[in-house]
């Protein structure tokens, strides 16, 4: 709406997508990043992606001295 107005009234500078930069980047950080990582969608690509980048399949035990 910001940038809509500022163009229709000619009011607008360089910084003008700023606020519109800002606003996307909270939405897909704080709320679409998070329901995502949550999703069977996501589940299945990080399971089809395990061994790939070194995951072990199970848990072992730590060994000290």
């Amino acid at each position: 709406m910001t940038i809509m107005l500022a163009f229709a009234t000619k009011t607008y500078d360089d910084k003008v997508f700023d606020l519109a930069y800002e606003k996307s980047y909270q939405i897909l950080k704080f709320e679409s990043l998070s329901k995502f990582l949550i999703s069977p969608h996501f589940m299945k690509l990080e399971a089809a992606t395990a061994k790939r980048r070194g995951s072990a399949d199970k848990v072992s035990e730590a060994k000290f001295f």
